[in-house]
């Protein structure tokens, strides 16, 4: 088994049974030191930026849960890439777990619905509203 923090559309409970049938879902955790951003392919990834959070989803995935997530992400083509990072559950536990983020981390424009779809999540989470509302900034961004 393989830990997995998910911290854009693999939150969703209904896209990850579709991807990953096996994935079991921990709880939620955040990444210390560190912001969401979009990268350059219109999709979410993990920033250094100290005092900051990112706040998402622990999952428990079986070997071919993480290959399917592998060809989702598009490890093969050098989308995403793979690391191992600590992040602290609600409890304070810190917990090691695969994360995956952009090999282009310049900033780009997310795909539509994209971020709609991480504050929905997010706001059914609770995650901390000092996060949300920097995820509902990013979203207002794009419209104007």
């Amino acid at each position: 088994m393989t830990a997995y923090f998910a911290y854009g559309a693999n939150m969703d409970p209904v896209q990850m049974a579709e991807r990953c049938p096996g994935a079991r879902r921990l709880g939620t955790a955040a990444l210390a030191d560190h912001d969401f951003g979009i990268a350059a392919g219109g999709f979410g990834t993990v920033l250094p930026a100290a005092g900051r959070s990112v706040h998402g989803v622990l999952w428990s995935l079986t070997t071919a849960d993480e290959a399917a997530l592998d060809r989702f992400e598009e490890l093969d083509r050098g989308f995403y890439r793979k690391r191992d990072a600590t992040v602290i559950t609600p409890d304070g536990k810190q917990v090691k777990a695969m994360l995956y983020h952009a090999a282009d981390p310049s900033p780009g424009r997310p795909a539509p619905g994209y971020l709609e779809g991480i504050v929905e999540v997010g706001e059914s989470l609770g995650f901390p509203l000092e996060y949300l509302g920097h995820l509902r900034r990013l979203v207002a961004s794009i419209r104007s």
